[in-house]
């Protein structure tokens, strides 16, 4: 079994999702109607999968700077998918998640997980 097939599993299970919906609030912090985004199950327990490796973030910037051309590995495309789901976190309202889902950036990212992981 090879060591990141519980995210890359999720590659299928993503074809024909909606992946989420715009909803919006009824009072915010502006006193307008927020925006947000409610997940469908199967991009909420991708995001899950994805925060539960552990991964050396300082350990793997070092490496990173050392090289003049950047390093593909699985922990970087993972760094990666965890940067997208940590920005949508920070930026509510904005669908930044939902973004690259669409536009198919989160799939091309798992695509090149399954291709690493060995």
């Amino acid at each position: 079994m090879k060591k990141y097939q519980h995210i890359t599993y999720f590659i299928g299970l993503l074809e024909g999702d909606k992946y989420g919906e715009w909803v919006y609030d009824d009072v915010g912090i502006s006193g307008k109607k927020e925006p947000f985004v409610i997940y469908t199950e199967t991009v909420t327990a991708l995001v899950k999968e994805i925060e539960s490796v552990k991964i050396n973030y300082m350990e793997l910037y070092q490496n990173l700077s050392e090289s003049a051309n950047g390093v593909q590995s699985c922990e970087n495309v993972l760094s990666a998918l965890n940067a997208i789901i940590k920005s949508d976190r920070l930026s509510p309202g904005k669908g930044i998640l939902l973004a690259r889902l669409t536009d198919g950036t989160v799939k091309t990212l798992l695509n090149l997980l399954k291709t690493l992981d060995k």
